[in-house]
Order: structure tokens, then sequence, then C-alpha cells
């Protein structure tokens, strides 16, 4: 289970790469590659409810190496929760967005581009990640 798990991930990793000729933000990367390696995210609710703090979005764009164990582990919590909303708002659609990204489009724009709110979604993640 473990490694399936693990090979799932990288794939992910490897599609993002292959669909995006620029590099999309971290968070989305690491997002979906979390969210997409397992059913099971039972973990999720846990991390952020234990978390003394959530670093926005934005924040998380350019990597989480600057993070150490226990911020990382919320950075992937928080990126699982946005590719699980994108997933949600885009259906068959998140592959084109995941392209419109990495061909340089704002985050904001490639939402817009499919009728999604901006201001929808970041209003969704502050409430799933226990941002007020």
């Amino acid at each position: 289970d473990d490694l399936d798990r693990v090979v799932t991930h990288e794939l992910v990793h490897a599609i993002v790469a292959s669909a995006a000729p620029r590099r999309v933000p971290a968070w989305l990367n690491e997002g979906l590659a979390t969210y997409l390696e397992s059913p099971d995210r039972s973990w999720v609710p846990g991390v952020l409810h234990r978390a003394d703090s959530v670093v926005p979005l934005a924040d998380l764009a350019n990597g989480f190496s600057g993070l150490n164990q226990p911020q990382a582990l919320v950075a992937y919590a928080e990126s699982a929760v946005a590719a699980e909303i994108l997933c949600a708002k885009l259906g068959s659609n998140i592959g084109e967005f995941v392209k419109l990204v990495g061909n340089g489009s704002a985050i904001d724009d490639a939402l817009i581009a499919f009728h999604v709110q901006p201001d929808a979604f970041q209003s969704e993640w502050r409430r799933r990640v226990g941002l007020r």
C-alpha cells in the first residue's frame, strides 16, 4: 500500500511536469499529488486541527523546503484541501486548468476561465483549513 501511494504521488508529479511547461505553484503540484495518491485523507483534518497556524497558499507557491517537518505536514494538508476543492469544482477540466497555469496564467485567471470564482475557491479553502 505504501509503495502504491508513493508511486502514485510521484506519477502525478511527472504528469503535472509534462503538462505544464512552466512550474505550477508548489501547493498545486503537491496538493494534486497528495490528493490523488490515496482515497484515505482522514489524516488531513487532524493535522489542520492541531496546527499552530495555517500558511496562505500564496506563501506555498515556491515550495516547502524552508519548512520544518510539522510545518511541511500542515502545508501538504492545506494543499490537499485546495486540490480536493479544485477537483470538485473543475471535474474533468483539472488537467486543462493545470496546463493553463503551467503556461503562465495566474491561478485566479485560470479559475475564471473555467467559470470558478476565485473568491469562492479561497473562501471554501479558508473555511476548510480553519482560517476565518
